[in-house]
């Protein structure tokens, strides 16, 4: 989801696929957020596991 009156985006979703030493966290979910900045032309977020 993307808000652009102010420039944020959002999404959940989960981990399909996990290698080691992660394999424990397949199937956990997940959700980023951030923030456009469209002068420069990039993104900046954040990453969080549940």
């Amino acid at each position: 989801m993307t808000h652009w009156k102010e420039f944020t985006w959002e999404g959940n979703g989960y981990i399909k696929t996990a290698e080691a030493p992660f394999e424990e966290w397949e199937g956990r979910r997940t959700h980023t957020s951030g923030i456009f900045d469209f002068a420069a032309g990039t993104g900046t977020g954040t990453v969080r596991f549940n």
